[in-house]
């Protein structure tokens, strides 16, 4: 599968797909009709951004056009590190703390696309998550995230670039901010090149911290 040396959980593919596409898949449930819709708008999505489709899914795929029933069995199963990001998307759309250099206080840095890495189980089974693990002994949250992206992606992020715009709470150069509403933003960091990182936190019931951190980085205005 082209994997040999790679890391054992490293994607089959990385590709970008619409916020609001994956949100609506995950919100249709077992809705056929309406997770049928969204299906095959996040495959179409996956297809443009060159992920090579076995030709079974391509038939399925066809199928959609004259009747639904042989592409209704593929199925696309969306991971807990996506769920859990669209789910902050959400119910936190926007962040008021924010580091900036260049005054972009009032410009949405809510993403329309998230880049997604995803498996292929099979003609009619994919799935769709986010790359993200356990820090490592010594680790900061930012060197645990920079580093489970290069080991499940191959991407590698700039450590530099990304510490300037990250507190130091996170393993970054900024001075840490905090929420006043409570939104589980714990700020953003633009240097003076407009593109944002927000790092997002889940809380469990009760308020307490699950311990997790998102890092979203949103590229310039």
């Amino acid at each position: 599968n082209g994997k040999e040396g790679l890391h054992a959980d490293h994607a089959h593919y990385v590709c970008a797909i619409r916020v609001s596409s994956l949100s609506a898949l995950l919100s249709a449930g077992k809705t056929r009709g309406k997770d049928l819709r969204f299906t095959m708008e996040v495959l179409a999505q996956m297809q443009d951004g060159g992920v090579d489709f076995p030709t079974e899914t391509l038939e399925y795929m066809a199928s959609s056009s004259s009747s639904g029933n042989a592409a209704s069995s593929i199925q696309i199963k969306m991971g807990h590190h996506l769920t859990s990001l669209l789910w902050l998307l959400e119910k936190h759309p926007s962040s008021s703390n924010m580091h900036s250099k260049n005054k972009h206080h009032n410009i949405d840095h809510n993403p329309q696309y998230i880049m997604v890495m995803g498996y292929v189980d099979g003609p009619t089974s994919f799935e769709l998550d986010l790359p993200g693990g356990k820090r490592h002994l010594g680790e900061s949250t930012l060197q645990g995230a920079i580093r489970e992206v290069e080991e499940e992606c191959s991407l590698q992020i700039d450590s530099k670039w990304f510490a300037s715009k990250v507190s130091k709470e996170y393993g970054g150069d900024l001075r840490a901010t905090t929420s006043d509403d409570g939104a589980g933003d714990d700020g953003a960091g633009d240097d003076g090149d407009g593109s944002v990182v927000r790092v997002l936190v889940p809380r469990k019931v009760k308020g307490n911290e699950s311990g997790d951190a998102f890092f979203v980085i949103t590229p310039p205005p």
